[in-house]
C-alpha cells in the first residue's frame, strides 16, 4: 500500500506496467479477467442455492435478480455503497455464527457433546496432519489453501486496492 501511495497508483495493472512492461501487465489483465469469469458466478451461485433451499425460489431466477440488483445499488451508490454492504455483511456473518454457536451449545448440551458429534460427521478434519494431496480436507489443504489467498486478497487483489485507495491517509487503511 505504501507504494501506491507514493506513486499515486490506483490500480495493480499501473504497477506491473511500471515495474516490468505492458506484455506483463496484460497478462495479468487477462488473468484476473479470466478468474473473475470464473468466480463471479460462483459467488452468485451459491446463495441463491442457500436461499432456493430455505424459501423453494427457482435459482434461475435468483441468479440474474442478485445480479440486477447488485450492479444497480453500485452503480447508484458507488465505493460508499459497497463499503456499508460490506460492513452489513459483516454483522449479518457475525450474527449468523453467534445464532448458530448459540442454538448449537443450546441443543447440544455442552461443548464436549458438540465436539463428539462433529468428530463423528467428520467435520473435525483439520487435525489431519496426512500430506495426502488426495485427501478433501485436512491441515495443510486449510494452511496453505488460506494462507495464499490471504496473501492475494491483501496484497495484489483489485478490490481490495480501491477500497484501501478510498481512505484519505495510510495510516486509515492500516486501520
Amino acid at each position: 500500500m505504501p507504494v501506491f501511495l507514493k506513486l499515486k497508483l490506483i490500480t495493480t495493472y499501473q504497477y506491473l506496467q511500471i515495474r516490468f512492461d505492458n506484455t506483463i501487465k496484460m497478462l495479468a489483465s487477462f488473468i484476473y479477467i479470466f478468474h473473475l469469469i470464473i468466480y463471479n458466478p460462483v459467488v452468485i451461485f451459491l446463495p441463491c442455492l442457500a436461499f432456493n433451499q430455505a424459501t423453494g425460489y427457482n435459482v434461475n431466477v435468483l441468479a440474474p435478480a442478485t445480479t440486477i440488483f447488485c450492479v444497480f445499488y453500485t452503480a447508484i451508490g458507488g465505493l460508499k455503497t459497497v463499503v456499508w454492504t460490506d460492513t452489513l455483511q459483516t454483522i449479518s456473518i457475525l450474527l449468523g455464527l453467534f445464532a448458530v454457536l448459540g442454538m448449537g451449545l443450546y441443543q447440544g448440551g455442552d461443548v464436549s457433546t458438540i465436539f463428539e458429534v462433529a468428530k463423528s460427521g467428520e467435520r473435525l478434519d483439520i487435525f489431519n496432519f496426512n500430506i495426502d494431496p488426495t485427501i478433501r480436507d485436512n491441515f495443510w489443504t486449510y494452511a496453505l489453501g488460506s494462507t495464499a489467498m490471504w496473501m492475494v486478497d491483501v496484497s495484489i487483489n483489485q478490490g481490495t486496492l480501491q477500497r484501501l485507495n478510498a481512505v484519505p491517509t495510510f495510516a486509515h487503511a492500516k486501520m
